[in-house]
């Protein structure tokens, strides 16, 4: 039995285990990004501050961004479908989202957001979050042949 084998094995009666990865086993690898040196690709990001600080235009913009594939102040972008989550102002991003595309070609971006976002810090509304984003994941490589989001 590998170290690795021996690390993730338990008895019959046990459940399952992670495999755990040990310093100095591997050597890193370098990340893939979604937003080059800021957002790694795969990840979840919460944009936080105070009220009225720009966090949803900020969030709007950064969306536009990846959606087409353009640099996001600068840093690189991964093209790919966004699922925008709008704790608060839900109501204001349809208008905020046409603001943003003023001057761009007519098209329709893989970006698409959630008005009511539940409790996630309850196991139901962690579920329901994740199987959300789940089925804009399909629906976004479904309408627009597009990365996932």
């Amino acid at each position: 039995m590998t170290q690795t084998e021996s690390d993730t094995a338990g008895d019959a009666s046990s459940p399952p285990l992670l495999t755990l990865h040990w310093d100095g086993d591997q050597p890193p690898e370098p990340p893939s990004w979604c937003v080059r040196n800021l957002f790694p690709s795969g990840s979840v990001n919460l944009i936080a501050g105070e009220s009225r600080a720009g966090k949803s235009f900020l969030g709007i913009h950064l969306g536009v961004c990846v959606a087409q594939g353009k640099p996001f102040f600068g840093f690189a972008t991964e093209k790919g479908g966004v699922l925008y989550a709008a704790a608060e102002g839900a109501f204001t991003i349809p208008q905020r989202l046409r603001a943003a595309k003023l001057g761009m070609p007519s098209t329709t971006l893989p970006f698409t957001h959630i008005k009511e976002v539940p409790d996630l810090t309850q196991d139901e509304g962690l579920n329901l979050f994740i199987a959300s984003g789940r089925k804009a994941n399909e629906l976004t490589v479904s309408r627009f042949h597009a990365m996932p989001a």
